[in-house]
């Protein structure tokens, strides 16, 4: 990885992005009424060029040596990541292809849950913070229905080690990230919540035809 790249993403992490909690500035957190001491705000530089820029550079520094792979990410936060991927990928003569997972199946049109052209190439997902690793896991069981193989994963921030994620670890997924939190002098609880890994489909029925659009809260 280029140093100086990581130095200015570091930095920009630093300043832009972590955002402690102060007197005028409320962290709330599930369930209500808790706060956070801090907070990673990737939203605030999303669609900033620069950190699109070094993100993607360093992530196909690490994926040089792959042949044809999928990029995929949850909406929206991976959206702006997948395509600073897919789009130095194809200036530098990658091949990549571009896909993003919707948080719910839309009901109307053609009700899909991932958007994008689906081919059989292995999977990367990415995504700007790991801490739980819940939303890793709820795209992993997605590909999994589409019989499409994930051979990694790739974050900006990861909080724990990779023991704490048994999803990954039954599946043989390697985790991938740029900076560990306590790099930004910050860590985590170690209480986590169980893993849905934990559980088992006893029975299973779909209809040849669902009616995808009749949703409940």
């Amino acid at each position: 990885m280029s140093d100086g790249t990581l130095r200015f993403l570091k930095e920009l992490i630093k300043n832009h992005v972590l955002i402690f909690k102060g007197d005028s500035i409320r962290i709330a957190a599930e369930p209500p009424r808790r706060d956070l001491s801090y907070i990673f705000d990737f939203r605030a530089v999303a669609l900033n060029p620069e950190f699109l820029e070094a993100f993607a550079t360093l992530f196909w520094n690490r994926y040089e040596e792959m042949g044809t792979i999928q990029v995929c990410g949850l909406e929206t936060a991976a959206i702006p990541l997948v395509t600073a991927i897919t789009m130095k990928g194809g200036a530098i003569g990658k091949k990549v292809n571009g896909l993003y997972i919707r948080k719910e199946r839309k009901t109307i049109g053609l009700q899909k849950v991932i958007e994008g052209t689906v081919t059989t190439d292995p999977v990367i997902i990415v995504d700007d913070f790991i801490n739980s690793g819940q939303s890793i896991e709820k795209q992993l069981k997605i590909l999994d229905d589409q019989k499409l193989k994930v051979a990694s994963v790739f974050a900006v921030v990861c909080c724990r080690e990779y023991s704490a994620y048994t999803f990954l670890e039954k599946r043989d997924v390697p985790l991938e990230y740029i900076f560990r939190i306590e790099e930004f002098g910050v860590s985590v609880a170690e209480k986590r919540e169980a893993s849905m890994s934990t559980l088992s489909v006893q029975w299973r029925w779909q209809g040849k035809n669902p009616g995808l659009e009749f949703v409940v809260p």
